[in-house]
This record gives structure tokens, sequence and C-alpha cells, in this order.
């Protein structure tokens, strides 16, 4: 799980165990280990998940089947109009003051897209005009009056998107409000935030749980925009969920200006 995986082949778990077991007057024993696991998994401890042969510690099982259920439901809504939008953002083009700094069809796309979409990705190297994309969106949502949330996984990633949008942004723990232990959260499935938008940037640094608590406090109404690049700085907790969205193709994306269907 220190590497970013949620489980490990069952085979792969035997042949790892072997090896940090191995001394220089001992040989474990196969057998013995395939027992030992076999009773892990029959006390609950460890679970075998759908992937052939897979392993999970049951925290982590139950974390990611929670994190699949949330997205299957996201991606089954309606989708929204996007009208306003592209009238406010014909106003918005028009600005004198803007022909140096017009927004290009790909970003406009990207606009679009996260509007109309309950999840949604925008993903992409440095350069690629990721953050413009989200001071507009931003300036959009608040001039209709959207209660809208920014967050990231760490206070200086925070910081960078309170300077590019120019809104209050907070930690993920912060916006959840932490209260010390493990996933322990003033904000949950019991008791939700109350708001309309949240968009995550630096989503590559969030892990597994951290997700799973994030949308279980979140109301079936928000729409959610997760901002990010698989190549930065992957999340030290176990699960590399960015890549596995995006991998997944699930999810309507954005990548470097590219729509991905």
């Amino acid at each position: 799980m220190s590497e970013g995986n949620c489980f490990l082949p069952e085979s792969h778990l035997l042949a790892r165990s072997l090896s940090l077991l191995q001394r220089p007057h001992h040989t474990p024993d196969y057998k013995s280990l395939n027992t030992i696991l076999g009773q892990l998994v029959e006390q609950q401890n460890l679970v075998y998940g759908e992937v052939a042969n897979s392993i999970y510690q049951k925290a982590a099982y139950r974390a990611e089947l929670s994190v699949a259920l949330k997205i299957q439901t996201l991606i089954n809504r309606p989708t929204y109009p996007t009208r306003h939008l592209e009238n406010w953002l014909a106003d918005f083009q028009a600005l004198e003051y803007r022909e140096l700094s017009r927004l290009t069809p790909e970003q406009i796309s990207a606009l679009l897209m996260a509007v109309k979409h309950p999840i949604s990705i925008i993903t992409g190297g440095p350069g690629r005009g990721k953050t413009y994309v989200l001071r507009t969106l931003v300036q959009w949502l608040t001039s209709r009056g959207v209660n809208v949330a920014l967050a990231a996984p760490t206070g200086k990633a925070a910081n960078r998107m309170k300077e590019a949008t120019g809104m209050e942004a907070s930690t993920i723990h912060r916006l959840l409000q932490w209260q010390g232990l493990g996933q322990n959260f003033y904000y949950n499935e019991d008791n939700p935030l109350t708001i309309d938008w949240l968009i995550v940037d630096e989503f590559s640094m969030v892990d597994i749980f951290l997700f799973n608590s994030l949308l279980k406090a979140l109301p079936t109404k928000t729409q959610i925009l997760l901002v990010g690049d698989s190549d930065q700085l992957p999340s030290v907790g176990p699960g590399m969920v960015l890549r596995d969205l995006l991998n997944s193709e699930i999810v309507p994306t954005t990548i470097g200006g590219k729509k991905i269907p």
C-alpha cells in the first residue's frame, strides 16, 4: 500500500512475504504462508477482490468499492444544460481587453464539459491552460451565486489555487474538518457539506481513503470537477485515483485541451 497499490495479486503477496521473511538460516514455508493467508481471509482481515486473485486489506477494499459505487451514481445522473454558460462566455470573450487573453476553443470545450456533467476531470501538464479555465469557471459560478468550494490535498496547493482563482481555497482536511484521527471528519455522510460545486486541484495527490471521505461528505446535487496531472506527485496513501479514473475512461475528461468522449 505504501507504493500506491490498493491490492496485490495473491502470488505477488506470497512472494513478497517469502522474501521479507527469508533469513540466512531460515527459509519460510510457502504452504504455511498460504495457510496463514487463508486464515486472514477467513477472519476478514484481508479480502479477495473482483479482479482474479487480488488481495486487499479490508479497509482499502471497502473504500475502493464505495468510491466506485459513488462515481457510478454520479455518471448516471442527468447532464445539465450549458446555455447560460454559452451566453455568458459570448459576452466574456467580446470584452475588448480580453483580446490577448481570450479562451481557446479547447478551453471553452473544457468549461462546457465541466458544467454539463455531474463529475468531470481536467488534466494535462503545465502550460495547458488549466489555470485560466479554473479562474473563468469560478468567475462564472460566483456570478450566478453558486455555492462553490475549492480544495486541494496540501496547504501549498490550496494557496496556489487561491492565487490562481482569486477565491479562498482550503485543504481537503480543513474543508471536511478533520477530527484528528484517521478518516474521522466532522462532515461526512451523516452530516454533509452544503455546497453546490466542488473543485479539487492537484488531484493526483489524493488517495483512495481521502477521496472516499470526500465523496461521502457531498450532497447528491453537488457537481465535482477534479483537476490534476497523473504524471505529477502521486498520493502518499494507497490508490492512484486520478490515474485509475483516467485509465477507466468512464468520467468525462479533457486532456491537454482534447476532450475524451
